[in-house]
């Protein structure tokens, strides 16, 4: 079983060296961004884990919806103490509001995000 595992992770590590060493990593991402660059209208949820403070395994699950061009809204479902957290960009302003705070900040005029930005 180890020894398995060890010839996995090198046949990975050798998968991943030879990507870059022909330039296959750049191609990969320039496929990735031209395929996001399609999407037009998203709404699910996404858990992430390692992001609250003091406790790595904890879930934050978090509602996204997105409408392109430039309409995404992040809000956090659960845990408790984070839930009601909006990240909002709609066109060129953000919002950023923290429902345990009562607070929140926009900001105005924020510079489009394009495909060309992201290489």
């Amino acid at each position: 079983m180890r020894a398995a595992l060890v010839v996995t992770v090198a046949l990975a590590a050798a998968a991943v060296s030879s990507c870059r060493a022909f330039g296959l990593d750049e191609a990969i991402a320039g496929k990735v961004v031209d395929d996001l660059s399609k999407l037009k209208a998203y709404d699910g949820t996404i858990v992430e884990t390692g992001i609250v403070p003091g406790d790595e395994r904890a879930e934050v699950v978090s509602r996204i919806r997105f409408r392109a061009p430039a309409d995404l809204t992040v809000e956090v479902v659960s845990p408790e103490l984070y839930k009601g957290d909006v990240f909002a960009a709609v066109g060129s302003t953000v919002h950023i509001f923290s429902r345990r705070q009562h607070a929140g900040i926009r900001i105005r005029n924020v510079p489009a995000a394009d495909a060309a930005r992201w290489r």
